[in-house]
Parts: C-alpha cells; structure tokens; sequence
C-alpha cells in the first residue's frame, strides 16, 4: 500500500457527523473524526480511508451520502487492489459535495415534480436533512407539501424541528 497516498474525507450532509475509524494495517489504532460546518473535510492517509471501505457501518454511512471522498474513483481502485473491494468501481454513485445545494435550489423553487425527482434521487434522508436545515429560506408551501410528503413536521417553533432517521 502507498504510504503517501492520502484522502480528503468531505462532509456531505447539512447535519454534524462523527464516528470513530480505524487503521486497516494496525486496528488497536482509532480515531474519532467530527466533520462539522466549521470543520467540514478530514485528510487522511489511505490506510485510514479504506478502513471505510472494511467496516460495514462506516461503508453504509458512505453509501448513504453522510460524506464523500475528494476522489472516490481512487479509493475504489485502491480498494479493489488492497482486496477490501470487489471491483474497480463502486456498485452507486458517491455523494457530491455539491449535493446540498442542489438539493437546496430544487426545494427553493418549489416545483413537486423536481421534488419527488430529488427525493428518488438523492434519497428521503438527505432532502429531509436539507429541508431542516434550510428551512428558514423555504417557502411556506414547500414546507407543508415536504411534511405531507415525509410524515414529518419541519418546524417547530419558527425553526428547523428535529426528527428521528429512522430508515
């Protein structure tokens, strides 16, 4: 494994995300990460990128959009060689740092057909997450057709509520 190969780790979500990785060459070694609005990237050597590959929960969360990598095409060749993946490429498509704006301009404008596209798009989760986050530049038509559409109530208190993630 290239010992200089590095990773920049990059927070995907408008919520705060922290876990605890792990060296894949030597797993007595941890490290919490908090990716944060102030701290929103982590590099990390690639030796601690793959373990995100190797731990199930870390992967899913991956998967999920919560982060992304600066060069996730990398990682999965790296992780494919390293034998930690089963191809060349990822089976979906990572999330884009970009994601969140673009979510947050599709819900701006307010047209349900985008929406629904967005939603089947980018997943449930991660509207829901940018709807609360963004809640205050919503209008509010979008806001009660995105608490009809989750079953979730968005604000509370002329704020952003907070809900349970329980897909």
């Amino acid at each position: 494994m290239p010992e200089t190969k590095q990773f920049v780790l990059i927070k995907t979500t408008p919520k705060n995300v922290i876990f605890r990785l792990r060296s894949v060459t030597n797993p007595q070694l941890s490290r919490e990460i908090s990716l944060t609005a102030q701290h929103p990237q982590q590099p990390l050597p690639a030796e601690w990128a793959l373990s995100v590959i190797a731990d199930p929960s870390l992967f899913n969360m991956f998967k999920k959009g919560y982060f992304t990598f600066d060069k996730p095409e990398d990682l999965a060749q790296l992780a494919y060689q390293e034998g930690y993946w089963f191809g060349e490429k990822f089976d979906f498509k990572p999330a884009s740092k970009d994601d969140e704006n673009l979510i947050l301009s599709i819900l701006k404008v307010g047209n349900r057909t985008k929406i629904e596209e967005a939603i089947k798009s980018y997943g449930a989760t991660r509207v829901k997450d940018v709807a609360v986050a963004h809640v205050d530049s919503l209008t509010q038509n979008v806001i009660q057709y995105l608490e009809k559409v989750f079953n979730v109530q968005l604000v509370v208190d002329n704020e952003g509520a907070e809900y349970s993630d329980a897909e």
